[in-house]
């Protein structure tokens, strides 16, 4: 019986002593050495501590010798920094750097303070001033009103979408009120002052510059009150135009350009109003040339 049990576990011994071997020659041939060389370092070179910050102190008083409690201390040399005085009036900035100081403090109802000193000891203490209320001139009311215009060409049609800008006539620089012309010809001047205007109309959609000035006129407006105003245009009509092709055009004796324009499928495009003067139009490489009268006028191409 003894030899039997022998039997089963010699083999399972014999397993273990083989991998126990195998785990010692494996550890003595590959494994790492017990006693490694220490790495070699150069010297640490000792770099110089930052300086702790320093603390700039001052001592604010309002106009009446009262702590300043609230009041904004902003330093701006050496270094930027802010800070708000406490209830006794002292505000304590933390700084680094050195050199010459420059502040501002403000206090509601007070003048901004202003200081500079060679070092923040000279400006330790800082009174504000009280503001100066300065008494404002006194305006006398202006009367603003409305007018209206009714703006026709010679023959009596409205003239719509034109812009009309009005300034007073003795004051050139004053900025201008601007509006335009409905489609029946009315335009309001709404917010004006009661003096006498000097009125600029300008093409439809093109800048308020003089190569597009269509009349100038001197109004004396009243209130609610409307006033007619018939302007001498031209008018253009193009025809015999590539459909489809993009249409430009200039005023040559001025050197303003006209917006590109695109040919309808008629061929046929309108301009106007427009100042009378020399124009030039280019479609797919040709151009031509008119000198447009006051009324109607007619290109072919």
């Amino acid at each position: 019986m003894l030899r039997r049990l022998l039997r089963l576990f010699r083999l399972p011994l014999a397993l273990g002593g083989t991998l126990a071997g195998a785990v010692l020659i494996g550890h003595f041939l590959v494994g790492p050495d017990p006693a490694p060389v220490r790495n070699q370092f150069d010297a640490i070179v000792s770099g110089r501590t930052m300086d702790a910050p320093r603390e700039l102190v001052f001592h604010l008083q309002d106009q009446d010798g009262a702590p300043a409690a609230g009041a904004v201390l902003v330093l701006l040399e050496p270094e930027l920094a802010a800070a708000w005085a406490d209830d006794d009036g002292v505000a304590r900035l933390p700084v680094i750097a050195t050199g010459p100081v420059r502040l501002q403090a403000y206090l509601p109802g007070h003048e901004l303070l202003r200081a500079r000193g060679d070092n923040a000891a000279a400006l330790a203490d800082l009174h504000f001033e009280a503001r100066q209320l300065r008494e404002l001139p006194k305006l006398e009311p202006v009367l603003l009103i409305e007018h209206d215009l009714l703006v026709l060409d010679v023959s009596g049609a409205p003239l719509p979408k034109l812009v009309i800008r009005a300034y007073p006539a003795d004051d050139p620089e004053h900025l201008p009120w601007l509006t335009y012309s409905e489609e029946d010809g009315s335009a309001r001047l709404a917010g004006i002052e009661l003096r006498r205007l000097q009125l600029q109309a300008f093409s439809p959609g093109l800048p308020l510059e003089d190569p597009w000035l269509l009349a100038e006129w001197e109004l004396v407006p009243e209130h609610q009150q409307q006033t007619e105003w018939r302007i001498q245009v031209a008018q253009l009509r193009i025809r015999g135009l590539p459909p489809g092709e993009a249409l430009s055009g200039a005023r040559t004796d001025r050197r303003a350009g006209l917006p590109l324009r695109r040919v309808p499928a008629d061929g046929v495009l309108d301009y106007g109003p427009l100042p009378a003067g020399s124009y030039r139009f280019e479609v797919g490489g040709r151009q031509r040339e008119i000198t447009l009268q006051l009324g109607s006028n007619q290109l072919d191409f």
